[in-house]
């Protein structure tokens, strides 16, 4: 993968993506949990553009980089369609009989090898999608944005008078980062943080981060009352997972903490990203929503991708 770093900064920096298509993330996925999903990075040139499909191998099935902790999914690309169209076709001949799933694709990314664009035929559907989960989001700029949750401000005020103390650190913190996601496992028996690889994923993800990397913990003495890990991504800020210690459920101090962050982010001009997940709160602080899929097909359907016909549908960049 090294070999492609400088062609993977093109796509990257022309498209509207996330941290979750950069190539520092993709390459510690690809290195990290190369035991249970074998990479199989595919670069795609054409003269019309050129295409990187960070795909991955799993037993009998192929997917996308990243195992359970990407949020959000997508094929990387630029030009005409026609390279994004040959990287999905060499997956379908690298595949011989699997299948291809993934999760939490982005509405946006369906011009970029997902879609009917690739398919000669309209009413084929090569591709299945599925709504999979929204990912809420606030925008600054909606009034909604502005408003304040008055009974979650007290809370915070209430936890600080009974002495708990708010710390902010950057990725680079290693003991804060891995204390969090600990607690957080073993809060919970279905966490994917039950997994120590998926722990030391995260970790690297925000030690590359660094200043990019926002942690905010809520603790009394030696204690983390509460705890939230963020990252910045140009005007956006992602609130990639949050903790609370049950002993202090009665003052909401991981839903207080995430309402206090969104208010600094409001305040210093930024959007706020919720990412997926289902829960409640995020409803109620989400001014709008996106749409995810899950995708699926086969590698025979796949290698039945008509290249011509990608490169007569202009894919919006």
């Amino acid at each position: 993968m090294d070999d492609i770093s400088s062609a993977w900064e093109s796509p990257y920096r022309e498209g509207e993506y996330t941290p979750f298509q950069s190539f520092a993330w993709n390459r510690l996925a690809a290195q990290i949990f190369a035991g249970r999903e074998a990479p199989c990075v595919i670069l795609a040139e054409t003269s019309g553009g050129m295409a990187i499909l960070p795909s991955a191998i799993t037993g009998e099935n192929s997917t996308l980089l990243g195992e359970e902790l990407f949020d959000y999914r997508n094929i990387l690309a630029v030009g005409d369609g026609e390279a994004a169209a040959l990287a999905w076709k060499t997956l379908g001949e690298i595949g011989g009989g699997m299948e291809f799933t993934v999760k939490a694709v982005c509405e946006s990314s369906l011009d970029h090898g997902f879609g009917l664009p690739l398919v000669p035929d309209p009413t084929a559907q090569i591709f299945l999608s599925e709504f999979f989960a929204n990912a809420p989001k606030i925008r600054r700029r909606d009034p909604l944005s502005g408003r304040k949750h008055h009974r979650l401000e007290r809370n915070l005020a209430k936890m600080k008078a009974a002495g708990c103390e708010m710390k902010i650190a950057n990725g680079c913190d290693s003991r804060l980062v891995r204390e969090i996601l600990s607690l957080k496992a073993w809060q919970d028996d279905k966490s994917l943080f039950r997994d120590p690889v998926r722990i030391e994923m995260v970790f690297q993800m925000t030690e590359a981060a660094g200043n990019h990397c926002e942690i905010f913990a809520l603790t009394h003495g030696s204690t983390i009352v509460g705890g939230l890990i963020t990252f910045i991504d140009g005007q956006w800020r992602r609130l990639y997972t949050t903790y609370y210690d049950a002993r202090w459920a009665k003052a909401s101090p991981g839903v207080s903490l995430v309402n206090h962050v969104i208010g600094l982010s409001i305040e210093a001009g930024m959007d706020v990203d919720l990412m997926t997940g289902e829960h409640p709160y995020k409803q109620r602080f989400a001014t709008s929503n996106e749409a995810l899929f899950t995708l699926r097909t086969t590698a025979s359907a796949l290698r039945g991708i008509n290249i011509d016909s990608a490169r007569e549908v202009p894919v919006a960049a």
